[in-house]
């Protein structure tokens, strides 16, 4: 069901202060951005739990921040599951990212840091390996290398 990588206690000493809830809902928002976990994919609490070494409380409520996100539903003598969207939602979703991608980048070129501007760097240019690859992978691995995810964190907005 999962290859996630991951000690969670490697973002614990990263990161220094993110509670499990937190960790685990980056992990799991992650997987589903990169595609790790598809649109519509069962999310068992128990093979979560013992696959990331962690009780049930924490994963819960991580499940409902991505509940809250809209990035998983759950439905009754169903569980859990990856959202899967619709063709309407997505046109809904890129008009109003493609206005707010715009404002952002003007932000970030106003407040972006050296730091902001390396992970841009470095960002860009996996995306620009990736578009030569052959197999047609995934152009990011993760959401924290997504380039336009990047640009908006470094509009400080």
């Amino acid at each position: 069901m999962l290859k996630i990588v991951d000690n969670l206690n490697d973002d614990r000493t990263a990161g220094g202060h993110r509670t499990w809830a937190d960790q685990l809902f980056h992990k799991l928002c992650d997987a589903i951005v990169s595609g790790e976990l598809p649109p519509g994919s069962k999310l068992s609490e128990a093979a979560l739990a013992k696959h990331y070494g962690v009780s049930r409380g924490p994963l819960r409520e991580a499940l409902n921040r991505l509940q809250e996100r809209h990035l998983i539903v759950r439905s009754a003598h169903v569980g859990a599951r990856v959202a899967e969207l619709s063709p309407q939602t997505l046109e809904e979703i890129f008009v109003v990212r493609e206005a707010l991608e715009g404002m952002a980048a003007r932000l970030a070129a106003q407040h972006a840091t050296e730091d902001d501007l390396a992970a841009l760097r470095h960002a860009y240019g996996r995306h620009v390996l990736a578009a030569q690859e052959k197999d047609g992978g995934p152009v990011w691995r993760t959401a924290d290398e997504d380039f336009h995810l990047i640009i908006g964190r470094a509009s400080k907005n």
